[in-house]
């Protein structure tokens, strides 16, 4: 779980094979993104993602896109349709899960 330094999202992330993102205003579910974590594992004890300092984006670990394990960095929507979390990039070349990511101030 992790809060965006902004405070208007938390996000999550478990077995289910999804990140979730809710709005803490509301405490409604803001998005589900699933994608790039379809195919992996359910062999991790754990995941911790995190959100970049300006809260723009949130580098989630433990997807995967064949052949290789990637951490996905995801974009934070603009505008009001907060449903729209895009892929920005992808860390690759891991030949385990990725468990962790983290950006550097």
């Amino acid at each position: 779980v992790g809060w965006d330094p902004v405070g208007r999202y938390i996000a999550s992330q478990g077995d289910d094979r999804a990140v979730l993102v809710w709005e803490s205003r509301e405490w409604s579910l803001a998005g589900r993104i699933e994608e790039p974590f379809l195919r992996t594992s359910q062999k991790t004890l754990f995941r911790r993602l995190s959100w970049s300092p300006d809260g723009q984006f949130v580098c989630a670990p433990h997807a995967y896109k064949k052949p290789a394990h990637i951490a996905v960095v995801l974009r934070r929507p603009t505008g009001t349709d907060t449903s729209q979390w895009r892929q920005e990039c992808d860390f690759v070349g891991h030949k385990a899960p990725v468990v962790v990511g983290a950006f550097s101030p």
